[in-house]
């Protein structure tokens, strides 16, 4: 289920971490790019340390094999309860068909968020475990939830997870030590925010994430969207069937179905936090079912042809295991040409400009920029990276998007000082810049490289254009 292509935000990651290694400090004033940038607050530090020391272990080979451990961990937390209930493994296997396609939107190797899926399960068995056994499970969420937070900002749905939990006990008359619980719960959690190596102003940077728009992004988007309506079209809505099912069979909590429904209309609204719905999806719906009638008769046709049932999953897990080492799932992919609307970057381009011990302010993309200042830095600063509001101010994201539409782009490249320019094939600043006295040193079928007049790199060995674009 997880995917091959390294994640943009990936580069930027490992890149902080190395930093991070060599300074024996987290930084919070921006050494990668040569744009304006913002006192950095960079939630995803705790990720970046960790995908860090997995490829100094052993590569990229590493990351790949972590990527699968926190997608079997998430999945696992999701079909094993602390309290011992055990569903019918038919009937989670056949809930999982509809829940693991939007589960495996959100493994590209490695994303922060990633880590967000465990914790993210972790908080909804240990809020199950507190309503049927005992509330220590939430106690012993409290360090949980500060690995969580210095890891991804998605730790803001913790919040809303015992936020619900607290409005359902006051409007269900509960009694008033289950209130106090709650209460002290999310002070603590409050209180806990400040454990992280930015201080105070993590508080502040977080609440703005969490308002701030991103029409840019288009992961952000809604459901109904062009780009990611295909993926979804038939599976989310089997899960809304499944979820009318249960609700028409009164099998549920009100705690539980609150949930479920606000991460799932926050789903609809914002693509990327489609994986959460499909985790809690998975997490209530099998115990919900089960009892029902359907459920009885998955069960009882499973027991009577229990050994075809048994021959059928085992070849599955032979085929899916198989399948695996086939492809080479420890294989991480770092695609040069575009591929569909999956993430490529400038490999060719990036050797080139090792190989001529370049220096200087390299214009970038946002989706490539990160993967430069991995590569090239302390010898090439990149103009944008898809850090967003991590450490830009949204004027110098616009700016730099404004560029590579073809407009302004020789007066930003002037302001800040861009001693060369990346320029995706085929793109509007591509066609500007031919017919100006930038000079084109290299060229590949994705990328090309045009350095200023009368620079080190414009006299040096140039690759000109031997292939067309795709």
């Amino acid at each position: 289920m997880t995917q091959r292509i390294v994640d943009p935000d990936l580069w930027h990651e490992l890149a902080l971490a190395r930093e991070i290694v060599r300074l024996h400090y987290v930084p919070t004033i921006d050494s990668f790019s040569y744009l304006p940038t913002i006192p950095v607050v960079d939630h995803e530090w705790g990720a970046g340390m960790l995908a860090y020391l997995a490829f100094r272990l052993a590569g990229f080979p590493a990351i790949m094999v972590l990527n699968l451990a926190l997608a079997c961990g998430a999945l696992l937390l999701a079909v094993i309860r602390p309290t011992g209930h055990r569903t019918h493994p038919g009937l989670l296997a056949i809930c999982g068909l509809v829940a693991l396609p939007l589960i495996a939107r959100g493994f590209p190797p490695v994303r922060a968020q990633a880590y967000s899926f465990l914790f993210f399960v972790a908080l909804l068995s240990a809020v199950e475990a507190g309503k049927e056994a005992s509330r220590k499970w939430l106690l012993w969420w409290l360090p949980v939830f500060v690995l969580w937070l210095n890891i991804h900002a998605s730790f803001v749905l913790a919040f809303a997870v015992v936020g619900l939990s607290l409005a359902v006990a006051v409007f269900g008359g509960r009694a008033a030590g289950g209130l106090r619980f709650h209460l002290l719960l999310l002070t603590a959690m409050t209180a806990l925010i400040s454990v992280n190596p930015y201080g105070p102003v993590f508080y502040a940077r977080v609440l703005h994430g969490v308002a701030m728009q991103r029409n840019l992004i288009g992961e952000w988007g809604p459901v109904w969207s062009a780009a990611i309506l295909p993926s979804v079209f038939l599976v989310l809505p089997l899960s809304v069937v499944g979820l009318l099912y249960a609700f028409r069979c009164r099998r549920f909590d009100i705690h539980s179905v609150t949930v479920l429904v606000v991460i799932g209309t926050a789903a609809c609204l914002h693509a990327k936090l489609l994986p959460y719905y499909a985790f809690a999806w998975l997490f209530y719906c099998p115990k919900w079912i089960e009892g029902t009638s359907f459920s009885r008769e998955v069960t009882a046709i499973i027991a009577e042809n229990s050994r075809t049932a048994a021959l059928l999953w085992c070849g599955i897990t032979v085929a899916a295991v198989l399948g695996s080492l086939w492809l080479g799932f420890w294989r991480a992919e770092i695609p040069e040409r575009p591929r569909g609307d999956a993430p490529y970057y400038p490999v060719g381009a990036v050797e080139f400009l090792r190989d001529n011990g370049f220096k200087g302010n390299l214009m970038t993309p946002f989706n490539q920029g990160a993967y430069v200042s991995w590569r090239l830095y302390p010898n090439v600063r990149v103009s944008m990276d898809s850090r967003y509001e991590t450490a830009f101010p949204e004027s110098s994201v616009l700016q730099n998007l404004r560029a590579y539409s073809g407009d302004d782009w020789e007066p930003f490249a002037s302001r800040y000082g861009a001693d060369a320019i990346l320029s995706p094939r085929n793109s509007a600043i591509e066609s500007r810049l031919a017919r100006s006295q930038w000079a084109p040193v290299y060229c590949d079928q994705s990328f090309s490289i045009f350095a200023r007049p009368g620079g080190t790199l414009a006299s040096g060995q140039h690759r000109p254009c031997q292939t067309e674009p795709l």
